[in-house]
């Protein structure tokens, strides 16, 4: 499974962060770091639902 983070449409809310902080995102200050492709097998239920619940649909899954 590889999860891609498009930065160009996120907007920084942090819900991914609060479902699955393994996940990409670390948010303090408003300062966004964000990797844009990630690889994990283990956190794949937490991924799936940060996707489904991300507001700007920024969160997309590959098989």
């Amino acid at each position: 499974m590889k999860v891609v983070i498009n930065k160009n449409i996120c907007n920084g809310v942090g819900i991914c962060d609060g479902i699955c902080c393994q996940l990409c995102c670390n948010y303090k200050n408003t300062k966004i770091k964000i990797q844009e492709e990630i690889i994990s097998d283990e956190y794949e239920l937490a991924c799936r639902k940060a996707a489904k619940y991300c507001p700007a649909h920024a969160i997309s899954i590959e098989s």
